[in-house]
């Protein structure tokens, strides 16, 4: 490709060297070696090239190279969008490949970033081209709709899109206007389109205001002669109230009648009505009785169903009160229009009558007991007991406490009270056996009592006989004739049938224990132990024993202990067995459990040591059986391999050991002798009369047969001769013809001559070399012939003996750094010579510079070009090997480029990051109504862009909405930022106080403490006024942000007061 180099690789030159020419007849030299990369071209050329080996020359190949021109590549597509934006960037021409430094290998690709794009072409002939665009991307405009979201019905609003853009457009009206009035609800949304053509959009939702409704609140009713105060509420701009024309948010009315007020709240109007009556008072009336009876409450009660509320001047709130002192008491009552009034009365006490029980005060428990109650007697009386009796006596059959009240015809009583205890019961417990032996009695006795009777046979005593099961019961009488009754069950016990527990069965040995279920008094063995319910036995006799229970009855049984027959346990297996195998041993006999000495647990065992092994069986009934063998182990034979263990390759060895029953070698002779022709390991097993085996094994050493080499040149100058050698060192040398046994010799003739030699382990070989004579020796220069200045390059020449170079050196190589010729004589082993040289010249590197700032804004980023010069080659700190790139962090950053002369050159930039300028917006963000306001810039800028179209860093404003102003600093980094504006709340000053006076006197007028200035019109510059003129005043008052406002009210006199004086002029 134009402007490239091409490498060309000779394949066919086996041990040869190759030189590079640049005409046809082979006499400029512009390279030595099998791959050449030429100069970068830009025409067609044509190199040729030979072959030369030991000094045989080929004849000249020709390589002829066709230059082709690429297409040159240019990226196509809109160099500016906007944010959220895609454009599609494109090649002029189609190609082969593609590499966009995006990654992308299409023709075409879409991005939305902006940045540098690069892309690299490859044509149908591998020539390759690159092109750069850059995308600049532009911020969408940000828009906020300023003005009220609300209209009242029949009216409008005004909504408003910040100033300063190119087009605006409304929807659902369409208009294209900065603002627009509207009247109906929905959402609207205005989408505006700066100068770069980048668009935004806000909406808001606008909805219609209710219609106002006020409320009157505080009631529609007073009582007579109070007032009620009626209020309609804050969040209004303006209140009218009729009649009086009041304009505060509560009047207070004390005269029944109709009233209305109108209300305002700004824009929207509404108007409520209320009917205001006068109620009349309540006359309570308390009803009680004549007096109070000592120890009593009497009842005082104002109840009436049209009173809501009581306060009794005892505190209570309840439409009734009880009290037991004498004294006044006043009640006050609220009716249902909360109207009150009181009432009182006077209470003394009455002289209460007497009040006796008379009776005893025990009864006994038993059904049917009953005693007699009787109550004093008197005049006029009557009576009431608890027990609801209204006699003055009752007959009581039951414990418990009786109270009695006597009234007179007062209805004043008193209270008498009794308690009637039971006598205690009698407690009644029948003792003695509840059981008797067969053919025996039992005694029960009922305790100490005044009377017995005893069922079911009647007796009257206290202790009765018994020999008959059955249930016996005794009824008593105490001393206070109260009875009493217990009954018992007697039961006739059975025949003793004692069991005996224990294994009547056990192992040869062993002994068994018995044992007696149940609990009994005692216990009589056959044995003679006493007392005990277990004892421990031997087998081979019986056993019996008598028991006796609570009662004295007895019983007895008797068992029969024997042995279980248990078999002999017997091993079975071998007693000998070889080093290294196993041998079993089995137990016989038939048992259930086995285990072994070694701790095995099976019939069967296999083991490999030699000792005694024992077992112990265990049957099916526990019992065991014990035996025991000897076992011994007997030693594996240990062949020796006798013979010589070293061969050389070719030869053989003859191998034998000891006398066994039968032998087996690796290399499968089963002889006591075998013959060996190769190294490595062989072994051999043998089997002893015993059947035992045992094996060994030796290394075989295997010496390899000289590899002999002869060393020296195979060719000699003429007149002259080579040296030839061995490549090794060997014990005895032979050389033909001559038969010399020297390690060395000369040869001066041409033929084949031939060495054999005898190595250190005695292995010969034999090896030849053929002579000839030597032409002159022909030497080829490797090497630049361009040095880039400051450089070191090295010129080498092929191996030789000795080398002589025009600068003196007299190595194989030499290091050049100067413009020159330089020339070398080298000579061979056999003293033959030959020379060369090249000319080499020193160029220039081409300096680059990079093109691009060395400051990056915040969050942005900056582009580097590499510019000088016509580069081959990029490498820049970052990795990318284009000649430009783009960066977003600080740091530094170093290209190195490549010239045609495959010089380098190499600098840097350092970059910093710029901060982003911070604009502060100045100035007052809000202004008064039909006022202005300036905002300003607090720090100096390079530029300034406001959303007004502005740029000054100071703009003055009269219209509410948000304002962004974008600065760009001395970097070039750029920064907005945005304020809203509104106005301020409108000044609508209320003048208090009242609008009359009284004749001599005045009145004191209010403006409003939520102001910084007041300005009467009698000329007073005070919060407050005192006046005494009938007249029209007005206030213009100043709030803290300097907005003001006016308000007037008319001031009347009140007339002269004409009091009378009403009531009885006698008393």
């Amino acid at each position: 490709c134009f402007g490239e180099t091409a490498t060309i690789t000779v394949s066919v030159c086996d041990g040869g060297i190759n030189t590079w020419y640049s005409d046809p007849a082979g006499s400029t030299v512009v390279f030595i070696g099998s791959t050449f990369e030429t100069t970068p071209l830009t025409i067609d050329a044509t190199y040729y090239v030979d072959c030369t080996i030991d000094g045989c020359q080929s004849e000249l190949v020709e390589v002829f190279l066709p230059v082709v021109t690429p297409e040159i590549v240019t990226i196509v597509g809109d160099d500016f969008i906007c944010e959220n934006e895609t454009t599609t960037l494109t090649t002029n021409l189609p190609f082969d490949f593609y590499e966009w430094n995006t990654g992308d290998i299409t023709q075409t690709i879409t991005v939305d970033n902006e940045g540098v794009y690069e892309v690299t072409v490859t044509d149908s002939n591998g020539c390759t081209s690159t092109d750069e665009f850059i995308l600049t991307v532009a911020f969408n405009p940000f828009v906020q709709i300023a003005g009220s979201t609300t209209y009242c019905e029949g009216s409008s609003t005004l909504l408003s899109a910040p100033f300063g853009f190119s087009e605006y457009e409304w929807s659902p009206n369409f208009e294209n206007t900065f603002s627009i009035n509207v009247n109906s609800e929905g959402t609207y949304t205005v989408t505006v389109t700066d100068l770069n053509g980048c668009t935004g959009s806000s909406s808001v939702e606008v909805i219609e205001a209710e219609v106002l409704n006020p409320n009157i609140s505080g009631g529609d009713n007073f009582c007579a002669g109070g007032f009620v105060e009626l209020s309609i509420g804050s969040g209004f701009s303006n209140i009218e109230w009729l009649p009086g024309g009041e304009n505060t948010e509560s009047i207070i009315v004390d005269e029944a009648g109709v009233y209305s007020v109108t209300v305002q709240d700004g824009t929207c109007e509404g108007i409520a009505i209320i009917t205001v009556t006068e109620n009349p008072l309540p006359t309570p009336i308390i009803n009680a009785p004549s007096g109070i009876c000592p120890n009593e409450l009497a009842s005082l009660n104002a109840n009436n169903p049209d009173y809501t509320n009581y306060i009794w001047s005892t505190g209570s709130v309840n439409s009734s009160i009880l009290t037991g002192m004498p004294g006044t008491y006043s009640v006050t009552v609220t009716d249902m229009n909360d109207c009150t009034a009181s009432s009182s009365v006077t209470m003394d006490f009455i002289a209460p009558p007497i009040a006796e029980i008379i009776g005893d005060n025990q009864i006994c428990p038993d059904p049917g007991s009953s005693i007699i109650l009787s109550a004093n007697t008197g005049t006029n009386l009557t009576y009431e007991w608890s027990t609801g009796d209204i006699t003055n006596m009752i007959t009581v059959t039951e414990a418990g406490t009786y109270s009695l009240t006597v009234s007179d015809d007062s209805n004043c009583s008193a209270i008498a009270t009794t308690i009637i205890s039971n006598h205690q019961s009698p407690d009644v417990i029948i003792s003695g056996s509840q059981s008797f032996c067969t053919d025996g009695i039992t005694t029960i006795d009922a305790g100490d009592f005044a009377s017995y009777v005893w069922a079911p046979n009647g007796e009257m005593t206290r202790t009765i006989d018994v020999d008959t099961e059955g249930t016996y019961s005794v009824t008593i009488t105490d001393e206070n004739g109260c009875t009493g009754t217990s009954a018992t069950m007697i039961q006739e016990l059975t025949e003793l049938l004692p069991v005996i527990a224990g294994p009547n069965l056990v192992c040869p040995g062993e002994t068994s224990t018995l044992f007696i279920g149940g609990d009994f008094e005692s216990y009589s063995w056959s044995t003679g132990e006493m007392g005990i319910n277990t004892i421990t036995v031997d087998p081979g006799m019986s056993y019996s024993v008598t028991v006796t229970d609570l009662s004295g009855c007895t019983g007895s049984s008797m068992i029969m202990v024997s042995n279980y027959n248990v078999t002999q346990v017997t091993i079975d297996g071998e007693s000998d067995f070889c080093e290294g195998e196993l041998s079993e041993l089995t137990a016989l006999g038939g048992f259930e459990e086995y285990e072994w000495s070694n701790g095995s647990s099976g019939q069967t065992i296999t083991i490999n040591e030699s000792q005694s092994y024992s077992v112990t069986a265990t049957d099916s009934n526990g019992c065991t059986s014990e035996t025991s063998i000897n076992v011994e182990q007997i030693d594996n034979p240990i062949p020796t391999i006798m013979g010589i263990t070293e061969v050389c390759a070719d030869s053989q060895t003859t191998l034998s050991t000891e006398t066994y029953s039968s032998y087996e070698w690796s290399n499968g002779s089963l002889e006591q002798t075998t013959i060996v022709d190769i190294g490595g390991a062989i072994s051999v097993t043998v089997t002893d009369a015993n059947g035992c085996v045992g094996n060994t094994s030796i290394i075989v050493t295997e010496f390899n047969v000289p590899n002999v080499a002869i060393t020296g040149s195979p060719s000699f100058c003429l007149g002259g001769f080579t040296t030839l050698g061995t490549l090794d060192e060997y014990q005895v040398y032979s050389w033909s013809p001559g038969g010399e046994n020297t390690p060395t010799i000369n040869a001066d003739a041409e033929g084949t001559y031939t060495v054999t030699v005898t190595d250190i382990n005695g292995c010969t070989a034999s090896t030849s070399i053929n002579t000839s004579l030597e032409t002159s020796l022909s030497p080829t220069i490797n090497g630049p012939s361009l040095i880039c200045s400051g450089q070191t390059e090295t010129l080498t020449v092929g191996a030789f003996d000795t080398y002589e170079w025009s600068t003196g050196s007299i190595d194989q190589f030499i290091d050049i750094s100067t413009t020159g010729t330089y020339a070398v004589t080298v000579y061979d082993a056999s003293g033959c010579s030959g020379e060369t040289a090249v000319n080499v010249t020193v160029v220039d590197p081409t300096q680059v510079s990079i093109l691009g700032s060395d400051k990056l804004c915040e969050g942005g980023n900056v582009t580097f070009s590499a510019i000088g010069g016509t580069f081959t080659n990029y490498e820049w700190s970052t990795g990318f090997n284009t000649s430009s790139i783009t960066v977003d962090e600080a740091g530094n950053y170093a290209v190195t480029v490549t010239d045609n002369n495959g010089c380098t050159s190499s600098t840097s930039i350092n970059v910093t990051v710029a901060d982003l300028p911070t604009p502060e917006i100045g100035g007052d963000p809000n202004f008064c109504i039909d006022g202005n306001t300036e905002l300003n810039l607090t720090e100096s800028y390079s530029s300034y862009d406001w959303s007004t179209g502005s740029s000054d860093p100071t703009i003055s404003i009269n219209m509410t909405g948000l304002y962004t102003v974008t600065v760009t600093d001395i970097n070039g980094c750029q920064a907005s930022n945005s304020v809203n504006v509104f106005t301020y709340p409108d000044v609508n000053p209320t003048i208090g106080g009242s609008a009359t006076y009284c004749p001599g006197g005045n009145t004191t007028l209010d403006a409003g403490s939520e102001y910084v200035a007041w300005e009467w019109s009698t000329g007073e510059m005070t919060q407050t006024i005192q006046f005494a003129m009938e007249t029209i005043i007005s206030v213009t008052v100043t709030d803290i942000n300097g907005c003001t406002g006016s308000s007037s009210t008319g001031i009347t006199e009140e007339p002269s007061l004409s009091p009378s004086i009403l009531g009885d002029l006698i008393i």
